[in-house]
């Protein structure tokens, strides 16, 4: 350990001697600390050597998995495609009897009022024809 001490005036500075113990325990915990993650990630980083047919057939499966991805994501989008061309004809079709509905309506209003001119009409006929 490194101690060190500073005279000043002959006495002891309580201040360099507190500096001295913190260094003292500090510098040695760190070089153990350091050098203990440096061993330590030489152990655990080390790549595990591969020979060749192996990385092909990693690489091999890897593209077959991708491939497979590709196709799912791409039969996904065609389904999707097709169920919203069917949201969209259903949509128009209901909107289309919507308005069917609503000129059915006008319609019935339209007859609705003849026939009650047509009442009235004839209400007026046969006090007339009473008369």
């Amino acid at each position: 350990m490194i101690i060190l001490k500073h005279k000043l005036n002959g006495e002891n500075n309580m201040k360099s001697k507190k500096m001295s113990l913190i260094l003292g325990f500090a510098i040695p915990l760190g070089i153990i600390a350091s050098s203990s993650s440096i061993i330590g990630c030489n152990i655990l980083d080390k790549p595990k050597s591969k020979n060749s047919e192996e990385l092909k057939d990693e690489i091999k499966s890897l593209n077959e998995k991708a491939q497979h991805l590709l196709e799912s994501k791409t039969q996904k989008e065609k389904d999707n495609a097709l169920l919203q061309n069917k949201l969209q004809k259903v949509t128009s079709d209901f909107r289309t009897k919507e308005d069917n509905v609503k000129l059915l309506e006008k319609e019935i209003q339209k007859l609705e009022q003849r026939f009650n001119l047509l009442n009235n009409k004839q209400v007026h006929f046969k006090e007339n024809w009473q008369k």
